[in-house]
């Protein structure tokens, strides 16, 4: 099984680059849609929302045998799988590596590259949360939702945790299937956004409000330990932190 670069369908910050990246965030997701295609947009938007030019945001996609792999123990194998192949290209001669794909992404850090876990807090998900969190959270950027990805995407509309979150908390906490297409979140989303997350993700409906969403999730839980049985997200904190510019 392994993690393989997702190829971008947009030039990077296109003519304006001016300075050349020096530290990676390497993007692990559970899902291969919705978040994948969130990532891939604050990426080929990087300019336009603020991302930091010394950063380079490098989505991974998964193999057709890491497709299935979705709890968190087996993202982060996944994570340090890959982590063992770029250094395995540090002391290899690009011209004689099989994953030439990798020839312009230059050499990965230890020591200033990260690697970004997104994954839903469900239980399914976990063995044991707590101690997941404390073994990983040094080492890895862990990016949680409660129940799902989809509750971030909430937090872009807005006055949502006014009007939606508060109102429906134990209903999207518990965020049950309601039909063949859709959870009690993803209906939510559907009903305002008119879009499907889970098929029909589109990032230009949440491009303009990445901002807003970063202040709204302020208002739900953002603890990493809390979000264990609390709706909230600590996605935005990660945004903000790890990626917005501060020059």
């Amino acid at each position: 099984m392994a993690l393989r670069i997702k190829k971008s369908t947009k030039k990077r910050h296109l003519e304006e680059l001016v300075r050349e990246p020096n530290r990676k965030i390497f993007v692990v997701c559970e899902g291969r849609r919705t978040e994948v295609k969130y990532f891939e947009g604050i990426k080929d938007n990087a300019k336009e929302l603020g991302i930091s030019d010394l950063l380079e945001v490098v989505i991974l996609d998964k193999d057709s045998e890491s497709m299935g792999t979705t709890d968190s123990e087996g993202l982060i194998r996944l994570a340090n799988e890959t982590k063992e192949k770029f250094k395995k290209i540090e002391n290899t001669q690009y011209g004689e590596f099989e994953d030439r794909e990798y020839k312009d992404l230059g050499l990965y850090d230890e020591e200033r590259d990260k690697f970004l876990i997104v994954i839903d807090r469900d239980k399914k998900n976990f063995s044991d949360y707590q101690s997941f969190i404390n073994k990983f959270k040094d080492e890895f950027i862990l990016g949680i939702t409660n129940p799902c990805f989809e509750l971030w995407l909430l937090l872009h509309i807005e006055d949502s945790v006014e009007n939606i979150i508060n109102p429906k908390y134990e209903k999207i906490l518990e965020n049950n299937r309601i039909s063949a297409n859709h959870t009690f979140i993803s209906n939510l989303i559907s009903e305002k956004l008119h879009m499907n997350p889970k098929t029909g993700m589109r990032f230009s409906k949440f491009k303009d409000k990445v901002h807003y969403a970063i202040e709204q999730e302020k208002k739900v839980e953002q603890d990493l330990y809390q979000l264990e049985n609390k709706v909230g997200s600590n996605i935005g904190i990660i945004i903000d932190k790890e990626m917005l510019s501060r020059i």
